[in-house]
């Protein structure tokens, strides 16, 4: 039952209080390197992996696109 409820969450178009501060800093942006929000997800607490993850679904939500390797840009 619980791993249902992950699965759940993970599908869910919503976001969650920090992938929301992620997604307002990259608003700002515009275009960004995975290194400048590897630096602000440091100061949030999010470890790298879980920014990969984060990243991977903002692609999947098409809330932003990665032009090239390491390289992203708000849709």
């Amino acid at each position: 039952m619980i791993n249902m409820l992950n699965k759940v969450s993970k599908t869910s178009k919503k976001l969650n209080y920090t992938q929301t501060a992620l997604y307002d800093w990259i608003k700002s942006k515009g275009t960004f390197k995975r290194s400048e929000i590897s630096e602000k997800s440091k100061v949030l607490g999010i470890k790298d992996r879980t920014l990969s993850d984060i990243l991977k679904r903002f692609i999947e939500l098409n809330l932003i696109e990665k032009v090239s390797h390491g390289v992203y840009t708000k849709r």
